[in-house]
């Protein structure tokens, strides 16, 4: 019987490593992903998600190049920013940025996301633009609900 026991302990820790082992893959695997559009210009990553909005919410011809110009723009915006901000990081020697410059920087990006959607919310039509922000939120919930993983006696928020 001990044997048995015994056996039945080894078998189960060897499938439960196993299984450790394959969400570390899967984990390692993902910032790949992340950085795929990195090495890209401006002017593809654009071209590549004005396509799959496309692809997504059936855009045609006119509304395709309004959205593509638009999200051109905001690449080389958010390249210009990404520039400046490794900069000020380089010259400051990764110092804490002060509460003000973090609020102010909060702002802007929230100012600019609001003059986004707006915009994007005049090149589409009711329809589009309800599956669009449909398809944000179930986005923004995974992505919420990888950042951070419940403990087992947390109680789910609904």
């Amino acid at each position: 019987m001990k044997k048995i026991l015994i056996i039945v302990l080894i078998l189960s820790s060897f499938s439960i490593a196993a299984q450790e082992r394959k969400r570390d893959v899967k984990m390692s695997e993902r910032p790949e992903r992340i950085h795929d559009l990195k090495d890209f210009s401006v002017e593809e990553i654009a071209t590549i998600k004005s396509k799959k909005m496309a692809l997504q919410l059936d855009l045609d011809a006119s509304q395709q190049a309004k959205i593509k110009a638009l999200l051109l723009e905001q690449s080389k915006h958010r390249k210009n920013r990404m520039e400046q901000r490794q900069m000020q990081m380089e010259k400051t020697k990764n110092e804490k940025i002060s509460k003000e410059e973090r609020f102010k920087m909060l702002n802007n990006g929230l100012d600019e996301k609001i003059d986004m959607r707006n915009k994007i919310k005049e090149i589409l039509t009711k329809d589009q633009f309800e599956k669009l922000m449909e398809t944000d939120r179930m986005m923004n919930k995974k992505k919420s609900m990888t950042r951070m993983p419940r403990k087992k006696n947390q109680t789910p928020n609904n």
